[in-house]
């Protein structure tokens, strides 16, 4: 058919699909979408049509990254025109590949992406745009920092991780696991709000993270951990990964924020917490170091607190967190089968909790609402009766 007519239907399509994923509820349920649709994701001849202009378009755009990264090699300057053409290039790119995303998150558009057009194959040297130095990345393509170009990044990461939830894209994924990780680790570490580099003893303070540019990493990260042993002890040993995994657990959106942006932050919630689980499954003992090191009490005190009422006041959420400190002290207080008591670091966490004042914060929500069907009130009371009457010895 006619080139123009079909670059004009897929941008109804992908507008469909990123108008719905702002109504996505905490599953990632595109549900403007697939009412449209009718459940099975695009018809056969639209999705025949979407697939080939994407695959060609995402053909196009490696090529033309690899023709920058030689041009840049060789040191040729770019005029303003050609660096306003080169911007322009990836502003369109950024909402072609958000629409591509969007698209994904429904099973049958995803399973086509992947089995017939092998879509991750096309994304993946994406991932090698401004990669660290350090690195040493023979597919590094340096570009200008820029939010567009960290925009860009986000898209393709969240792309990726949609895409890996197809079995196969999964397996293709995790035959490049340890360059993956290598690449999307920095990212999550440099949204934690404090990275820890213990091999140098060197302090980075870092902001807290953004929805929109850690979402994307974390989302790939999961499902490479899943039923991944090996993995999942190279992320446990990867400086301030770990730590950065679990403040994560903890990332709490506003009562402000858009129903889109709460969902996210719900996603990020959903996807570090089964990450933590995955390294949990093969490390039983894991949890040792999640207090000693990742700041894991700490984390999920701030769950629980009430911190002026600005956080979203989820239940689930403070359920959670009250449940994670019991274990806490349930397995330093009395070890389990990985290992004996802990009374050392236990005495650690009691004076953690003491000079914080944590059990003021926990204590608030013994004022939680009784209309709500939850175990928040009754946590609350099982907590603070083992915080207060844990002694230091």
């Amino acid at each position: 058919g006619n080139s123009a007519v079909q670059r004009e239907l897929l941008k109804v399509v992908s507008s469909v699909a990123l108008k719905g994923s702002e109504f996505s509820d905490e599953f990632g349920e595109n549900k403007l979408f697939n009412a449209l649709f009718e459940g099975r994701g695009i018809s056969p001849k639209i999705e025949v049509i979407c697939g080939n202009i994407f695959l060609s378009y995402f053909n196009n755009l490696v090529k033309f990254l690899k023709e920058t990264k030689k041009k840049k090699e060789s040191n040729e300057i770019f005029t303003n025109e050609q660096q306003i053409e080169f911007e322009n290039r990836f502003i369109q790119s950024i909402s072609t590949i958000k629409a591509f995303g969007c698209m994904s998150e429904h099973w049958f558009n995803r399973d086509q992406y992947v089995e017939k057009y092998a879509m991750h194959k096309q994304i993946i040297p994406l991932i090698h745009i401004n990669c660290k130095v350090s690195l040493n990345c023979s597919n590094r393509i340096e570009l200008r920092e820029t939010e567009t170009i960290h925009e860009f990044q986000d898209v393709v990461l969240y792309a990726l991780g949609e895409l890996a939830i197809n079995d196969q894209a999964l397996e293709y994924l995790m035959e490049q696991q340890n360059v993956i990780i290598e690449h999307i680790a920095p990212i999550i570490n440099s949204f934690s709000t404090k990275s820890i580099i213990t091999s140098t003893s060197l302090k980075i303070e870092n902001q807290i993270p953004s929805r929109n540019v850690v979402i994307g990493a974390i989302h790939l990260l999961q499902p490479l951990l899943k039923d991944n042993p090996t993995l999942c002890k190279q992320v446990q040993y990867y400086p301030g990964l770990g730590t950065s995994i679990v403040s994560l657990t903890n990332f709490i959106g506003m009562k402000t924020d858009k129903q889109r942006n709460c969902s996210k932050s719900a996603q990020i919630r959903k996807w570090s917490s089964q990450c933590i689980e995955w390294m949990r499954k093969y490390d039983k003992s894991i949890l040792l170091t999640m207090i000693s090191e990742w700041n894991y009490l700490a984390v999920n005190i701030t769950s629980v607190a009430c911190a002026g009422g600005n956080e979203i006041e989820d239940p689930q959420i403070i359920e959670e967190g009250l449940r994670s400190i019991l274990e806490i002290y349930e397995c330093l207080r009395n070890g389990n089968k990985e290992y004996s008591e802990q009374p050392s670091m236990l005495r650690e966490v009691q004076i953690e909790v003491e000079e914080e004042g944590a059990i003021e914060d926990i204590e608030a929500n013994l004022y939680h609402s009784t209309v709500m069907d939850d175990q928040v009130q009754w946590l609350t009371e099982k907590c603070l009766n083992k915080m207060i009457n844990q002694e230091i010895y």
